[in-house]
């Protein structure tokens, strides 16, 4: 069987991570070509690093986002009489990490089955408070489109008539929310890997069940947006990461290097600072997280995912005071201590008021709320 798979790539500032090159190394044993699609720009030097793995590059301007790359690719970079003849053409993007597990896995998953086109994970039906509809939708940041469907008129039209997304939330509507009705709608029928499995999902499913998916299921790919420390998912996600480092040949490292590249750039949204982070724990002797609450819960287990020491938790009355616990006026800072506060926006700015003034600058770590 011969695919073609077509990556899309976008950087605000041009740069490949590492985690890109194992992405499309992984891909390229099942690829017979691929293709990359930049969205902006790409460093000549990132570009001559992953040059080994890929087919074809083409470098576009970010005109509909991957929608928008999808559509120029089969439409005017890659020709029709070439990619209609492949077997199974892979759509995605670099939204996520990995694979962590091998990727034939996923594709012996579904062989058997007569699905004309099948991704990862099928987003629920579900209504939002604002009372719009989100219908159910196979996710797009994985798709493969097998022969039947490639080579119908229907395939063609669909890139031919979709007009190019002119924001993010347009790109969902546009694109994601509409790719699997419409080909439904002409008989196609869509399958992913998930769909086999009893689940109670209520929204999506890479955010709220990451660890199910990957424990139970060893699914291949880790959404880089579960890493929004304020997410109700947070805690779930920790639990895979701890899975994947240690059932995994993946290295979590390849994930930090992003993550913290884009936080100290300001373009990962969440109330923690992934970069700022690293650099306070580097540039200080002992650590203590105030707060044992939510937060403080969260932020232990990071630690303990990234394999970091903390001295303990503080907090400002007795209630919770034990080994790992104790009252913050009762100890004793140095100069080269540095403190977390792991509380929420109001908690935080409490307690700012009542202790900044007994620090130097950069002792105290406080979360970006406005980020979040």
């Amino acid at each position: 069987m011969e695919r073609l798979g077509i990556f899309v790539l976008y950087d605000k500032s041009g740069i490949a991570d590492r985690y890109i090159d194992y992405s499309l190394k992984a891909l390229g044993e099942l690829c017979k070509e691929i293709v990359l699609i930049v969205n902006g720009r790409i460093r000549p030097s990132d570009l001559r690093r992953i040059e080994g793995y890929i087919t074809d590059a083409y470098v576009r301007n970010n005109e509909g986002f991957d929608a928008g790359a999808y559509k120029d690719a089969l439409l005017k970079f890659i020709p029709y009489d070439k990619w209609k003849h492949y077997d199974e053409v892979v759509l995605l993007n670099d939204t996520f990490f990995g694979p962590v597990f091998p990727l034939l896995d996923i594709w012996n998953k579904v062989k058997e089955d007569d699905a004309d086109f099948w991704g990862i994970t099928r987003h629920p039906k579900i209504v939002l408070n604002n009372g719009k509809l989100i219908n159910s939708h196979v996710q797009s940041f994985f798709l493969v489109i097998r022969k039947r469907m490639l080579q119908s008129c229907d395939f063609l039209k669909y890139w031919k008539n979709l007009s190019y997304p002119v924001d993010y939330q347009s790109t969902i509507d546009t694109f994601e929310l509409n790719f699997t009705q419409y080909f439904e709608n002409k008989g196609f029928r869509s399958k992913t890997i998930t769909d086999d499995i009893d689940n109670s999902y209520v929204g999506n499913p890479y955010l709220y069940n990451s660890y199910q998916l990957i424990l139970e299921n060893k699914l291949p790919f880790f959404k880089k947006r579960c890493l929004t420390f304020e997410g109700q998912w947070y805690d779930d996600t920790l639990k895979a990461l701890d899975y994947i480092g240690k059932n995994s040949e993946y290295d979590l490292n390849l994930i930090w290097e992003n993550i913290s590249r884009l936080c100290k750039e300001e373009r990962f949204e969440s109330i923690l600072n992934y970069y700022a982070l690293e650099k306070f724990y580097e540039n200080h002797k002992r650590i203590f997280i105030y707060g044992a609450g939510k937060y403080g819960k969260r932020m232990q287990k990071y630690f303990q995912c990234r394999e970091w020491k903390f001295e303990k938790f503080l907090v400002s009355d007795n209630i919770n005071e034990d080994k790992e616990c104790s009252n913050y006026s009762g100890e004793h800072f140095e100069k080269t201590d540095g403190i977390i506060l792991a509380l929420g926006r109001a908690a935080t700015q409490e307690v700012l008021d009542e202790i900044e003034h007994e620090f130097e600058q950069g002792q105290l770590f406080v979360f970006q709320f406005d980020r979040g």
